[in-house]
This record gives structure tokens, C-alpha cells and sequence, in this order.
């Protein structure tokens, strides 16, 4: 009887101390949510050079020469804390016409890589050395940068 006794304190006892460890716990951590989006660079001016592409890709050029498959992307807060680190992913070129020069691509789509980050009402993003543009929280599943013309 002793020993039933002792055995059902002891299980009681763990039990309480799993539940306070978890209802502590649980309160502090941030819900996470899924970051994922495209970067598009735009280049409609023939005389301009904001991608070069082939067939099947197509890397950013010139002041967007650090925008290319694998550059990191941050996501941060309001306040520039860093969130979390993503990557670009692809490199397709987009929107395809012939002009006096043959043919070119209007676009060059990246698509970032989806990552867990803390939940905020607005997030600041960087890609590669390009000024930070904002992201509200509604947007998150689904933001855009474009750049060039």
C-alpha cells in the first residue's frame, strides 16, 4: 500500500510539473507564420539592362545585379530586427515580345523562399543590397517587390 502510494505521488508530481512547464511556455511563445513572395524586376526600355536572360533564366543586371537566384532576403520587424532569412529562388523570364531588336522578356520573376516568421502587423524586407520595402501583415502569403521601370 505504501508503495502505491508513493508511486502515485510520484506520477502526480511529474504530471503537475509537465502541466506548469507547458502552461508557462505556452504563453511566451509567438505565433509564426509563413513568409513567401516574388521579386519582379520590370524592364520595358530596350535601351535599358535591369535582367539578362536566355530561354530559360534570367539573372538581375546593373543596379539589380544582386538580385539573382540564391540571394538572401530578411524579413524584419519595424524596428529592423531580423525575423528571419529566406532565399530567392528561380530566375524566370516573363512577358516575351518582339520589337525592332528581336525578341526580349519584360520581366524577370524570382519567387522567395516560404519561411516561418514571427507574427507582425508590418514587416520590412531586403533583398540583396536593395532599399527595404514594406510588407503589411495581409499581404504576407503572397508579396511583391517590383523593380526597375
Amino acid at each position: 500500500m505504501v508503495v502505491v502510494v508513493a508511486v502515485t505521488a510520484a506520477v502526480t508530481a511529474v504530471a503537475v510539473a509537465g502541466a506548469i512547464i507547458f502552461l508557462a511556455t505556452r504563453g511566451t511563445s509567438e505565433r509564426q507564420v509563413i513568409f513567401t513572395g516574388q521579386v519582379i524586376i520590370t524592364d520595358t526600355d530596350p535601351t535599358t539592362a535591369y535582367f539578362i536572360w536566355d530561354k530559360d533564366s534570367c539573372t538581375g543586371a546593373g543596379r539589380y545585379g544582386d538580385v539573382a537566384q540564391g540571394a538572401v532576403v530578411e524579413v524584419r520587424d519595424e524596428d529592423g530586427k531580423v525575423l528571419g532569412v529566406s532565399q530567392l529562388r528561380g530566375g524566370a523570364p516573363e512577358g516575351f515580345r518582339r520589337n525592332t531588336l528581336g525578341t526580349t522578356a519584360e520581366r524577370c520573376v524570382f519567387l522567395i523562399d516560404g519561411r516561418a516568421v514571427p507574427e507582425r502587423d508590418v514587416y520590412r524586407v531586403v533583398v540583396g543590397r536593395q532599399a527595404p520595402w514594406t510588407v503589411e501583415a495581409e499581404q504576407l502569403g503572397q508579396a511583391m517587390v517590383r523593380l526597375g521601370d
